[in-house]
């Protein structure tokens, strides 16, 4: 880890977040497979966690873009995921978009913020970087 912490033009990955047009996952079922999302979208969520578990793990990330299917592509788009807290993530996802632009806090019942949120993600950040270092070797 650097001095200065993490700075994405020195500790992120090199390549750009172009992918081809193809399901950014697909899973197996008894009905044939499940098709989920498009990686020619981006996975820019999952190169994010990906650069930073590196970083957390004092290893540079791999400079070429890795093929669909590989485990480093497996392993961003696994960490794109785990970024949407499903299915909590994606209902505070929608509930955040629906409330009014700049900062709130939470002043009554019914009107919701991101006022005190700073202190949960900072926890999260912090057991996630014990949970890279003892499991998950990219």
């Amino acid at each position: 880890m650097g001095e200065f912490g993490f700075l994405p033009s020195e500790h992120g990955f090199a390549f750009t977040n172009s992918w081809p047009s193809a399901p950014a996952i697909e899973i197996p079922t008894r009905l044939g497979t499940l098709a989920i999302g498009n990686a020619s979208r981006g996975l820019c969520g999952g190169m994010v966690f990906a650069a930073l578990d590196y970083w957390h793990a004092g290893i540079r990330p791999p400079a070429e873009q890795p093929a669909p299917g590989s485990p480093l592509y497996r392993y961003v788009v696994r960490r794109l995921i785990e970024s949407w807290h499903i299915p909590g993530g994606a209902a505070r996802y929608y509930q955040w978009m629906n409330l009014p632009d700049g900062s709130t806090r939470v002043y009554a019942r019914g009107r919701h913020g991101s006022y005190g949120y700073g202190d949960r993600v900072t926890a999260r950040i912090s057991y996630r970087r014990k949970i890279f270092r003892r499991h998950a070797r990219p």
